[in-house]
């Protein structure tokens, strides 16, 4: 509703009139619009005083000229002002520094709208902040309103009080204001900052107003009287006023502004406003005026102008002449006088805005403020219609049309008003406005007004005729002005509906009946239909546009008018009707069909509207099948079914199908009827032409049927026979097949017998199987129900549920739940029944229904509403018929958080858990405990792998599982009789066996089941040594085919023989002549113990293994229980894997197995941890999985003795063909050692292997006993050795060789290599050569040892023919005790120069374990007096008297700490000379003792090498005759005196 206005009115006395200077600011009628933060003084029109500035804060808002804005404003423009948002920059509209007074007011129309939370000020006062950035002090203020827009459209106000915003004064500060774009207010305030009270007139009532106050007045209402000024001075000037937005807010709400009137003076008495004044236009050149005089009945006068601008006219001048100037108004004269006579305004100019101001005035001539209104003149007709009026596509409810805009002329038009109706339009009427109307035909009409040049009509009735105008206009409501002149019109029809449910049934050969409904909406007036026809293919529908008349019907096909778009196309039907009979039409041809609904069109626009097309299409029949068919047989298929076979007929008309009937002799199949079809039965078939058989299922078992067959064409009612002469046969169903009975085995031997069974009726073959269980399984443990074997919460919607049947047989899985129990509710989310049947050993997998991860090969999933958890949720799998759960997975009734959670990080967020092989039943019962780990078995029988790790589905691995298990090559075994002969089975073993019969086509249930155990074999073993054919070496005779047979001696094959099992025992050994033969029927073994491992020599071609072969080797443990033992292992057997017999799956912390790495000097252990589950163990995937030929491990296991097998087969080579291993060597690397293997099943002799270029002589093996290296180095030229080792590697033994220099070196061994040597120790000490000695150091258990020989080849330098390097043992407790080359080279075995009497020797130790050590010296090989001395303690030890030397050691000794010094040749021993005297003479050599003496006589050439040795007593003198080359010696006589020596030379 339009409120009047809030009015301030702020006042001094001016003149004689009591008046001072008023203006008004209505904005004018332009527009724009105003965002920026940076103030302007040009946007807004001037105002009659002073300057109007805006500016908006730094967040977005706006100031807004709009015109047309609120019609409750008026039809002028409007200042809108929506403030910025979220920030307290001011947002503000002020007029400042208009002429000032102490008196004075203004007045505006203000409304509201669309504000939470903002908060609008208006304030009139003097300062700075009226025409700056910021909010307007306090201090600078007079008069100040505030108000705030609340939820619901509210507004509370308050006034300044002072310095304070406050209630305080006021009425009703809550409820007076709403906001409402229609609710405008208008408000009065007079305002008195002089000294002393003033009085101001208002509607011609006076008020007394006291000095520094004002009154505020709202809607003719004081509702403030004598409120206190804000912070303002007294008695100064006010000459701004503002509006003005500053708390930050986030919905601010907009205000309206208008009708801005001010004063610098209160107006005191005079006469009031005329009571009311409105401007109406009423025509393009007159506006109708109307007024209601003041209370008094004063005259008014009314001015006018075209800017809007008035001000107070001249109090005392009277009204002159209409037409002339009000002084002082700024308006012309309209009219003087009695308001009741106000006369119109006339002869004004069309579309013109005209603005008035009528005043009261009374006798004196003293004029009111004033009454404005405005008015724009009526635009004229428009001078054109719109041109190109048409239509667009129709559809069946719509109309597009389209126009070209009217050219302008003298008077463009407003808009174009559409009219539509299905009868005559009449012209619309100047002055009555239809308004916007709607495009939605309703009773058969529309009207719209649109200013726009296209438009579409809804809602029309398909199939339907409009008539369409489009007319011009200006202006609108009363003063809307249409061009009558010739409007554009047009016809439309609308689309009809097309026919539903086309057919065409053939009614015969050459005729045939087409049917439809008629079209929704169908009337005969001016609808029609038309049906083509077109032979063959269909009809090419396209556009038609022809009349209904362009076509004539003719039901004789091809007689009819040709269709528009397909001239193969007749027309057979123009009429109202629903159907048509056609003829002349061709048998068994397709003939298709195009209906159309169409309009047909009596108008100017000549304009028929067809519907869509619908199209149907039928065949004529067939004549009779020409021919019957032939060949008809029956053969019987079973017991209860025979399938009938014929050849299909022939001729110019083939069959659509055949009738083959049955019936059980000695009746025969009655002839069927034409017109008749018969449907499937039991002995009757209905078989499609090509199929060629017949199959009659549930007939009678022993029963003879005779069955004919009748060709047909068409189907129905028009099914078309062949009749008389039809073929016939018979045939009768099988006997049942009986089921046979298993009888006694026969001819039972050691290795086999022989099955029987009786024979089955019917019976063409049967089905035999043969196992070493009853159950024809391996006996498992298993479990007693299903278990969940895997649980998947993967990403978003990939859930998982895998169950698992152990239980031994079969399962029904409906009578199972799987129930989903979330967040930790105590009765089931979703509660699903399971179906099918789960096998045994078998998994179910179920999912969500939205999982879309990629699953294993072979994998399918279930979907399952119960498959819809999270990691905090319960899944049970529960029994229906026990009313019990089989298995929990979390706890029923706990909500965790978001997860379970177990040791190790366990988790059942965001995982993969698989169970664990070795739990054999399910949580029957809800676990205890709450929260987060109230799943006390996660982490114990669960395996945690990461999100959507799925690669586990479909398989799961139960470590108690029983298998079916058969004898090889006896499964489900095909025999044609009723016995079989059972082979190549194990002496002394129970086997059983079953039978069923098959006739071919059915299998009969098994039999009973019959056991038959083989006898047992014989068994003999060898001892001694010679060859397979000497009888007396065994203990029962040669074996034979069937014997078991042990080799504990050493034998060799000199013949071709066989035996059944073969055992090679730890002290046997077995080699098979070249060109002889072996033939083991069952299995072989070669045994291992501590006592020492079996040998076997022999090439592929000599030996034949039917069953598996197992080589054993014995592993020796270490006494001490905290140290690792390790041994250097190979396969002797080929593809032997690593996993899992020598390292478990998933490995075990306690066992390691390595690999040397010579690139890398990496020893590669095959386990590491689990990168994506911290704590477990997993085979490392760059380990081989199978052990390499010829390639050493290292092995530890727990410290008990263990023996591994090797299961496979021998890795033998032909004898022409050697075995080549290489070696590498790398200087970033290892520097060219190399951990290789024997691969035999024998030892290898290595001083007979060929070790290529560029490989040192040394060999290394590692001696788990005693967890250290031993070593070996074969002389060059010598028979003996140096070390401790054995030319011999026992076979499946690991050693270390040396690579000189880089490059790939060979080491080849051939089959002439392999001896039966060491076989009964893995590390047999070498025959030492002359010239060395050997040191060993003893501590805690543990021991270590280094050589020295002299050899006059040798030097002090690394040779690799003469020296061999220093290995460290793996355990730290190991003492180590070594030399040195000069190149600081550390050697275990050293070979040096001859020996001199100047030589030393130093001598380098690391302690293992601190405290008495002990050394122990073997110096029997060296012709000199050996001295040991202790550089730490400064002890020196004769070692040739005594070998043992006992010290203490400490961590951090010297390494440095002995050095060997050897006694000079000739010198005595102390106390030897008083009794002994030695020389010789030619080859005599002669000693002379005053004792007796028992003593060791030696005699040794330059090189150090023995050539003379004796015992014998000695008394006076004695002489020796030597028969030796001359040359000097070193004779050295030892006794229990001591040693003496001394060179002698010999002729």
């Amino acid at each position: 509703m339009k409120r009047t206005l809030l009015l301030l009115i702020f006042g001094i006395g001016l003149g004689l009139m009591g008046w001072g200077q008023p203006w008004t600011y209505d904005f004018g009628t332009g527009t724009g619009t105003f965002t920026s933060s940076t103030a302007s003084t040009t946007f807004l029109p001037t105002p009659p005083s002073g300057t109007a500035r805006v500016r908006v804060g730094t967040n977005p808002g706006s100031i807004v000229m709009a015109n047309p804005g609120l019609a409750s404003l008026g039809t002028d423009t409007e200042l809108q002002i929506t403030s910025n948002t979220g920030s307290a920059s001011t947002t503000k509209f002020s007029v400042y520094d208009y002429t000032s007074g102490k008196t004075g007011y203004v007045k505006f129309s203000i409304a509201f709208s669309g504000g939470t939370n903002g908060v609008y000020k208006f304030s009139l006062g003097d300062g700075a902040n009226f025409s700056d950035n910021n909010a307007i002090g306090a201090a600078q203020i007079f008069a100040g309103i505030e108000w705030t827009l609340g939820a619901s459209n509210t507004i509370s106000y308050k006034v300044l009080n002072a310095s304070t915003y406050g209630t305080t004064g006021i009425s009703n500060p809550t409820t007076l204001f709403v906001q409402s774009t229609s609710t405008v207010y208008l408000v009065e305030v007079f305002a008195n900052n002089t000294t002393t009270a003033s009085n101001y007139s208002r509607s011609g009532t006076s008020y007394s107003l006291t000095n520094a106050t004002w009154d505020l007045w709202v809607d003719g209402t004081r509702v403030g009287t004598g409120l206190a000024k804000g912070g303002i001075g007294t008695n100064v000037i006010f000459d701004s006023y503002a509006f003005n937005h500053q708390t930050s807010a986030t919905a601010p709400g907009t205000i309206y502004i208008d009708d801005i009137e001010y004063s610098n003076a209160l107006p005191t008495s005079g006469p009031a406003n005329p009571a009311s004044f409105t401007a109406t236009a009423s025509s393009s050149t007159q506006i109708n005026l109307s007024a209601t005089a003041n209370v008094s009945g004063d005259n008014i006068v009314v001015v006018y102008n075209g800017t809007g601008t008035f001000t107070a006219p001249t109090d005392g001048s009277a009204p002159t002449a209409v037409g002339t100037t009000l002084a002082g108004s700024g308006g012309v004269i309209v009219y003087y006088g009695v308001a009741a006579s106000l006369t119109n305004h006339t002869g004004l100019t069309a579309n013109t805005q005209y603005y008035y101001k009528a005043f009261s005035y009374d006798a004196s001539n003293i004029y009111s403020s004033g009454l404005t209104a405005n008015a724009t003149t009526a635009k004229i007709e428009p001078t054109n219609q719109p041109t190109s009026f048409t239509k667009g596509t129709l559809t069946t409810t719509t109309i597009p049309l389209t126009w070209t805009a009217a050219a302008a002329g003298s008077q463009s038009p407003d808009g174009y008003l559409l009219l539509l109706n299905t009868g005559t339009i009449t012209d619309p009427v100047d002055g009555t406005d239809p308004g916007t109307g709607s495009l939605a035909i309703s009773s058969g009409a529309a009207s719209y007004k649109t200013s726009g040049t296209s438009a579409t009509f809804t809602s029309a009735v398909a199939g339907t005729m409009y008539n369409v105008k489009i007319y011009s206009y200006t202006n609108s409501g009363s003063l809307i002005n249409f061009n009558l002149s010739s409007p554009p019109s047009l016809y439309a029809a609308t689309l009809p509906n097309p026919v539903t449910g086309g057919s065409v049934a053939a009614t015969g050969t050459t005729t045939a009946n087409i049917s439809w409904s008629a079209a929704s909406g169908y009337n005969s007036t001016n609808h029609s239909t038309l049906v083509f026809v077109k032979q063959g293919s269909a009809v090419t529908a396209g556009t038609p546009t022809n009349a209904p008349s362009a076509y004539t019907a003719n039901t004789a096909f091809s007689s009819g008018t040709k269709y528009q778009n397909d001239e193969a196309a007749y027309c057979v039907y123009k009429d109202d009707g629903t159907s048509v009979s056609i003829s002349g039409l061709s048998a068994n041809t397709t003939y298709h069909v195009l209906i159309y609904t169409v309009v047909d069109a009596s108008n100017s626009d000549a304009t028929n509207s067809y519907s869509s097309g619908v199209t149907a299409n039928g065949t004529t029949l067939l004549t009779e099948p020409t021919n019957h068919p032939t060949s008809l047989s029956a053969t019987a298929n079973s017991t209860t079914q025979i399938t009938v076979n014929w050849t299909d007929a022939s001729g110019d008309q083939l069959p659509s199908a055949y009738l083959v009937k049955a019936a059980i002799d000695p009746a025969t199949p009655t002839a069927p009827a034409d017109g008749t079809p018969e449907g499937d039965a039991t002995l009757i078939k209905n078989i499609n032409q090509g199929t060629q058989q017949a199959v009659f299922t549930g007939l009678n078992p022993s029963t003879i049927y005779n069955f004919a067959i009748w060709p047909y064409t068409n189907s129905g009612e028009n099914i078309d026979y062949k009749l008389g002469s039809q073929p016939t046969t018979s045939g009768a169903t099988l006997t049942p097949l009986g089921t046979p009975v298993a009888t006694a085995a026969t001819n039972v031997s050691t290795t086999g017998f022989t099955a029987n069974w009786n024979a089955a009726a019917s019976a063409t073959s049967y089905r035999l199987d043969v196992s070493e269980y009853e159950t024809f399984a391996t006996d498992g443990n298993n479990m007693t129900d299903l278990i969940i074997s895997e649980y998947v919460e993967g990403s978003s919607n990939n859930k998982y549920i895998e169950i698992y049947n152990g239980t031994g047989s079969s399962v029904d899985l409906s009578n199972y739940k799987l129930q989903l129990y979330a967040n930790g509710v105590s009765s089931p989310t979703n509660d699903i029944v399971l179906s099918g049947t789960l096998a045994n050993n078998a998994v179910a997998v179920y999912k969500n229904s939205s999982a879309a991860l990629t699953l294993p090969d072979g994998v399918t999933a279930t979907d399952n509403a119960a498959v819809n958890f999270n990691g905090d949720d319960a899944v049970v799998l529960y029994k229906i018929s026990t009313s019990s759960y089989v298995d929990i997975f979390g706890r029923i009734g706990n909500d965790p958080g978001t997860a379970w959670t177990g040791d190790g990080g366990y988790t059942t967020l965001d995982k993969t858990l698989v169970r664990k092989s070795t739990v054999t039943t399910g949580i029957t019962i809800n676990p205890s405990g709450t929260g987060a780990t109230a799943f006390t078995t996660l982490t114990a029988e669960w395996d945690m792998y990461n999100t959507d790790v799925v690669s586990n589905l479909g398989l799961h691995t139960y470590s108690g599982a029983s298998s079916p298990s058969y004898v090889t090559g006896y499964e489900n075994f095909t025999v044609n009789g009723t016995s079989q002969t059972i082979s190549d089975l194990t002496p002394n073993t129970t086997y059983y066996y079953r039978v069923r019969a098959t006739d071919g086509v059915e299998t009969s249930v098994n039999s009973n089941v019959i056991s038959s155990t083989t006898n047992a074999a014989s068994a003999t073993t060898y001892t001694g040594t010679g060859n397979w054919s000497d009888a007396s070496n065994w203990s029962d005779g040669p074996p034979g085919a069937a014997t078991n047979t042990t080799i504990s001696g050493t034998i060799t094959v000199n013949d071709v023989v066989e035996c059944n099992n073969l055992t090679i025992s730890p002290t046997g050994a077995v080699t098979v002549g070249s060109g002889q033969g072996l033939s083991v029927n069952g299995d072989f073994i070669i045994q291992s113990t501590d006592a020492g491992t079996g040998s076997f020599i022999g090439v592929t071609a000599d030996y034949d293994i039917t069953g598996s072969t197992t080589v054993q080797r014995y592993l020796t443990n270490y006494s001490s229980s905290d140290d690792d033992i390790y041994h250097f292992i190979s396969s002797p057997v080929a593809s032997q894997a690593i996993q899992p017999n020598f390292v478990a799956n998933p490995p075990l912390a306690a066992v390691d197995f390595y690999k040397f790495d010579e690139p890398s000097n990496y020893w590669i252990n095959s386990k590491i941890e689990d990168p994506e589950n911290p704590g477990n163990l997993i085979w490392y995937s760059g380990f081989e999985t199978n052990f390499v030929v010829g390639r050493g491990y290292l092995a530890s296991y727990p410290t008990a003795p263990v023996t591994k097998s090797f299961t496979g087969t021998l890795n033998s080579y032909p004898i022409e063909t050697p075995l080549v291993l290489t070696c590498t060597y790398n200087e970033s690397g290892a520097k060219g050692w190399n951990l290789l293997g024997n691969p035999f099943p024998s030892a290898i002799d290595w001083t007979l292997v060929a070790k290529g270029d560029g490989m040192d002589d040394a060999l290394y093996y590692y001696d788990a006993s005693v967890q250290n290296y031993r070593y070996y180095i074969q002389l060059e030229g010598e028979t003996q050795a140096v070390g401790s080792g054995s030319q011999y590697i026992p076979a499946m033994q690991g050693f270390m060789v040396h690579a000189k220099n880089s490059g790939t070196k060979t080491i080849t061994i051939d089959n002439g290599d392999r001896v039966h040597n060491g076989q009964s120790t893995y590390y047999k000490s070498a025959e030492s050569v002359e010239g060395s000695l050997a040191l060993s150091i003893t501590a805690g258990g543990f021991m270590d040892e280094m050589f020295v020989h002299f050899n006059s080849n040798a030097t002090t330098h690394f040779d690799g023919k003469y020296d061999a390097y220093k290995l460290s043992s793996y355990n730290q407790h190991v003492p180590k005790l070594y030399t040195q080359s000069t190149d600081s080279d550390k050697l275990a075995i050293n070979g040096l120069p001859e020996l001199e009497e100047t030589t030393e020797v130093q001598v380098f130790f690391k302690v293992g374990v601190p405290g008495v050590q002990t050394i122990t010296a073997d110096v029997s090989k060296i012709q000199a007096t050996v001295y040991l001395i202790d550089q730490k303690t400064n002890n020196t030890q004769n070692l040739s008297l005594n070998p043992v030397y006992n010290f203490t050691a400490n961590e951090g000794d010297a390494l440095q700490r002995f050095t060997l010094k050897f006694g000079s040749v000739g010198i005595e021993d102390p106390g030897m000379e008083e009794f002994l005297n030695i020389f010789s003479f030619a080859n005599t050599l002669y000693l002379n003792t005053t004792l007796s003496l028992d003593a060791h006589i030696q005699l040794f050439n330059i090189t150090g090498q023995e050539v003379y040795s004796t015992r014998t007593q000695l008394s006076g003198q004695k002489q020796f005759s030597l028969n030796v080359p001359t040359g000097w010696y070193v004779v050295k006589v030892i006794c229990d005196e001591g040693i003496k020596s001394e060179k002698i030379f010999i002729r």
